[in-house]
């Protein structure tokens, strides 16, 4: 017993000390975590340094831009570092991003819209509770200006909810959403103490130039709270009850469309698990899919029709006979579930007869790996995309005519689109139709969500800002026979989907500098084509002064940028911390770095003093004594600790293979202990720790070594953001084995 007490002391030790170990060798590993934006990768733009973009990133190679309907997706990601509306071309390619053209907060489910006879932007902007918002809907013409707000008129509260804002009517009405608390009995539900406080969820088609309600309804009036799958302080939204401020929201109103058959609402209610039509001019319900009150009996020929927690019911066709509907079958809330994925489904009800049928199979989500998505919240269902023929859903003919369509999983922020595929067997000759995927992508590996995805081909943005450029060069006018006379040129335009080309000019006289008719001005380039968000162009020779041109397809001028100087780095940045691309972002999350700012004014004072006297060649000792000479004390404590650990380690170890021996008897009981003992550590006795170390390197055990290309892999995972992909700004790295690492961590 003590010599077990001993051995457990002891193993205890070496494991705390090994712990010890690593996190010191790891110290500084931790600023290329931060800096890797594994969960959320960003692009970074040298035109534009204010802007940090989610990358739309393809996955799984399903990525066919010329199977996907034509125009771009519109997105609202928050819970990430710019919240704001978005979007994004076939390619992937940021085409325009609001973070900071209006005011603050979260925006959600962003929509083209008619008003004014122009397709301008529609979306909510406001204040994100947890669950709901409070803010208004927002109107942006193709200028991306902000011309009108819209609020809710028909109740006290002037704020609207975020999960429904869009144009009925030629942009003359507005449907939106609201939630409105108040006081309610909720003794049937235990809260009996004191005052208890209810979320009805609202409704309200408001005029938009006079703000006139003209329709509202509010669940609280027509749908008991018995209804309600989610109880009082049972999910993470579902409130409590016990206040104003968080009071039970036992309905949870997320979309809202007009029927154009007889002005009926259809209405979505995802706590409830319903869909209802309401009647346009009574307010009362008509019928009732889904819930404890179910209207019509299912026919379950082609899956099931069954949904939970639903989100995105649409009209698809509306009638006295027969009505068909879209929606998203979240199938999950987070802490319920009715199904083991999240779909999207197409329901025609037969009122008369009661019945319910689905159109087609279940639209399914991308399974990789055997997983797939499972939506907690939030998602969208989006039918029949622009430049495909739309479908007559009243007919039998169903899928062959649909046009494209888009799921997207909500608080999973990834997306796909579906093209229509017939295939023909090869065995039977039978021709088969299929949902195949021509897009899949997301936003980030988690944390960061997005309500909805929408896709719309009429939008043309013409931003009143100018194009954004950024012109550097390494060495500048001053290049020896040492260094290269390059530069290059970074250029974008936010907003814009018009421009086709740029053209580039360069001079370095004031005049010019002043006057853009100089005749100094000589052209760099023509022609060249946009590439993604910012175009990066190297030249052959450095300007003192740059501006660009845009042109669209036919060649006609669209604007020019202001006069730039290109930025030239002093020698120290330029040998030390600059390429000819650009020059490496500071390290900010290094813990050393206040010592280091310190260390590097020394440096820039001697490479001044050099410059003055004439003994810039002397730098370079000034650099290594006071920069690298720094760096190597910190170095050299750092391995110090780090070898005073592995002494203690080897003594330890030393100690107890000394008790090893002391205790036991004979060979055979040695032999025994020390098979434990490597057992411990997960080995198999009688091997070798070099033919064994496979298993923690993911190496075959007749392959121990590590390759070339595999460091060159790790260097490249653990590296900074500071990547430049040409055209695209800098996009972060490892993506591909981010993803394999999220989807081995989730559950089927």
């Amino acid at each position: 017993m003590a010599l077990t007490l001993t051995w457990t002391s002891s193993f205890a030790a070496m494991l705390l000390l090994l712990r010890l170990i690593c996190l010191v060798a790891a110290a500084d590993l931790t600023t290329a975590w931060d800096w890797d934006n594994a969960s959320q990768p960003i692009s970074t733009f040298r035109s534009r340094p204010d802007l940090l973009a989610p990358i739309l990133t393809p996955l799984e190679g399903i990525h066919q831009p010329n199977k996907m309907a034509p125009g771009y997706f519109f997105v609202a990601p928050y819970a990430n570092m710019q919240p704001g509306v978005y979007i994004y071309d076939n390619n992937a390619d940021l085409i325009y991003t609001s973070f900071g053209s209006y005011g603050p907060g979260p925006s959600h489910a962003p929509r083209v819209c008619q008003y004014h006879g122009r397709p301008h932007l529609c979306f909510y902007q406001g204040v994100q509770h947890i669950g709901w918002g409070h803010g208004h809907g927002v109107i942006m013409d193709q200028n991306y200006r902000v011309v009108r707000s819209v609020e809710p008129s028909c109740t006290y509260q002037a704020s609207s909810d975020m999960h429904e804002f869009y144009l009925i009517d030629g942009g003359r009405r507005a449907i939106m959403t609201q939630y409105v608390r108040s006081v309610y009995d909720l003794c049937p539900w235990g809260l009996c103490d004191g005052l208890a406080y209810i979320q009805s969820g609202l409704f309200q088609e408001i005029d938009v130039e006079s703000g006139e309600c003209l329709f509202w309804w509010s669940s609280i009036e027509h749908v008991s709270p018995e209804d309600s799958y989610v109880l009082p302080s049972t999910t993470e939204i579902s409130g409590s009850g016990e206040s104003p401020e968080m009071p039970w929201d036992y309905f949870h109103i997320n979309s809202i469309d007009k029927s154009s058959f007889d002005g009926g609402y259809l209405v979505s209610a995802r706590h409830v698990s319903t869909i209802y039509k309401i009647d346009g001019k009574t307010g009362e319900i008509v019928w009732r899919l889904g819930g404890k009150k179910n209207d019509y009996e299912y026919d379950n020929g082609l899956g099931d029709i069954a949904f939970g927690f639903q989100h995105d019911a649409r009209w698809v066709s509306d009638g006295e006979d027969e009505s068909v509907i879209s929606l998203f079958d979240n199938a999950s809330n987070g802490f319920a579930q009715t199904a083991g994925h999240s779909t999207g489904k197409i329901i025609r009800l037969d009122h008369k007869a009661k019945v319910a049928r689905l159109v087609e199979k279940p639209l399914e989500p991308p399974w990789i790996d055997g997983h797939t998505h499972l939506a907690h919240s939030q998602g969208n269902l989006q039918l029949n995309l622009p430049g495909f023929m739309d479908n007559d859903y009243g007919g039998q003919q169903v899928g062959q005519e649909f046009g494209n369509r888009i799921m997207s999983f909500g608080n999973d922020p990834f997306f796909s689109e579906y093209r229509w595929n017939v295939v023909k067997n090869e065995e039977t000759g039978e021709e088969v139709g299929e949902w195949e995927k021509v897009f899949y992508g997301t936003f980030a590996w988690g944390w960061l969500m997005n309500y909805r995805v929408l896709k719309y081909d009429e939008w043309e943005g013409v931003p009143l800002t100018k194009p954004a450029l950024w012109s550097y060069s390494r060495y500048g006018m001053n290049h020896t026979a040492d260094n290269t006379n390059t530069m290059t040129l970074y250029v974008s335009w936010n907003g814009h989907t018009k421009v086709d080309t740029w053209m580039f000019y360069g001079a370095n006289t004031e005049h010019a500098r002043r006057n853009l008719d100089s005749r100094d001005w000589v052209v760099l380039v023509g022609g060249l084509k946009k590439s993604g968000f910012e175009t990066v162009y190297r030249h052959e020779q450095t300007f003192k002064y740059i501006y660009v041109e845009a042109f669209d397809w036919r060649g006609r001028s669209l604007g020019e940028s202001l006069v730039q100087d290109t930025f030239t780095p002093n020698a120290l940045m330029a040998e030390h911390y600059c390429d000819e691309l650009a020059c490496q972002f500071m390290d900010t999350n290094n813990p050393q770095r206040e010592k280091m700012r310190d260390e590097m004014k020394k440096v820039y004072d001697g490479w001044v003093k050099a410059k003055e006297n004439d003994t810039e060649d002397d730098f370079e000792d000034i650099y290594e004594s006071v920069y690298n000479g720094g760096r190597d004390d910190r170095s050299r404590a750092r391995v110090g600790k780090i070898v005073g650990f592995a002494i203690s380690f080897l003594a330890l170890g030393m100690l107890v293979v000394a008790v090893f021996v002391l205790a036991l008897r004979s060979y055979s009981t040695v032999q025994k202990s020390v098979d434990k003992v490597v057992g411990l550590f997960g080995l198999k006795p009688g091997r070798s720790l070099e033919s064994q170390k496979g298993k923690y390197f993911g190496l075959d055990s007749e392959d121990t070594d590590i390759d070339d290309d595999d460091a060159e892999m790790q260097r490249v995972l653990t590296r900074s953001s500071d990547v430049e992909i040409m055209g695209n700004g800098n996009k972060e790295v490892g993506l591909e084995a981010e993803r394999q690492a999220f989807w081995r961590s989730q559950s089927p």
